[in-house]
């Protein structure tokens, strides 16, 4: 087969009729220009909302006044706030308002128990906080026993010492077993 200059011209016209069957109408192009920048300033606008969060108090009080701005949808109490308190105390950072809401949420078995449960169990299994002032922080003494064990690690904890209370305990009580000879496993 032969290349001659009608052939390309023929294949370069419907190239042409083609591209501009598909080009986009001027309306759709304003829209996509409007959507752009509307993303784009709300990209701003959750960064300047994250900077100004890390900077302020995270006291009970102001978490349920700021949960009930970003989501009004929810009836949010001291539990949600104290529950994003944990998820902070726990060294996690927010990227977008959301992920406040996402902190804040309770799981079925903390949405059935009594306040006064709640706040015991969140006290007695409250993390120790990273530092960020030169102690280095290590795989919680428990190892492979720790309770707040993710991702198949341990939680965080200062050199030698254990992520929570909870984890002491019960890492010595196996420990206590172990001398006693009894075995800890079940048949």
């Amino acid at each position: 087969m032969e290349v001659t200059q009608e052939t390309l011209q023929q294949v370069a016209d419907i190239i042409a009729a083609e591209s501009a069957s598909r080009k986009m109408s001027e309306a759709a192009a304003a829209r996509l220009r409007a959507q752009n920048d509307a993303d784009r300033e709300r990209k701003l606008d959750d960064k300047e909302f994250c900077r100004q969060f890390d900077t302020m108090l995270h006291d009970v009080g102001r978490m349920i006044i700021l949960l009930r701005r970003i989501s009004q949808d929810e009836k949010w109490d001291e539990r949600h706030a104290w529950k994003v308190r944990r998820c902070l105390a726990m060294g996690w950072k927010i990227s977008c308002p959301h992920d406040v809401v996402f902190f804040a949420r309770l799981t079925p078995d903390e949405e059935k128990m009594s306040v006064d449960r709640f706040y015991r169990e969140m006290t007695n299994n409250w993390p120790t906080p990273p530092r960020e002032d030169g102690i280095k922080m290590v795989d919680c003494r428990a190892g492979k026993a720790c309770k707040w064990i993710t991702r198949r690690r341990p939680a965080q904890a200062p050199e030698g010492q254990f992520c929570s209370q909870i984890c002491r305990q019960s890492f010595l009580a196996v420990q206590k077993r172990a001398k006693a000879g009894v075995s800890s496993s079940v048949n």
